[in-house]
């Protein structure tokens, strides 16, 4: 099956979950991480039970702390 993953075609043996394809892209600080499906946000507390069809658009970003010097 193949999804797109931050706009990059991905191949999977099965459906994978959310938390699978973090995995697999070596993500492991989930909590420091935004995910969308199809342009829907997922809670972080569903990234292991939402499971990803083939075609789906799955985009993450991370957050970045920081602030002005003054």
């Amino acid at each position: 099956m193949k999804i797109t993953v931050n706009g990059v075609a991905t191949a999977f043996d099965a459906a994978p979950s959310v938390a699978d394809v973090l995995s697999a892209d070596n993500i492991a600080l989930k909590g420091a991480v935004s995910v969308q499906v199809n342009g829907e946000f997922v809670d972080e507390g569903g990234y292991t039970e939402t499971v990803l069809n083939d075609g789906d658009e799955l985009d993450y970003l991370f957050f970045l702390g920081g602030g002005s010097r003054r």
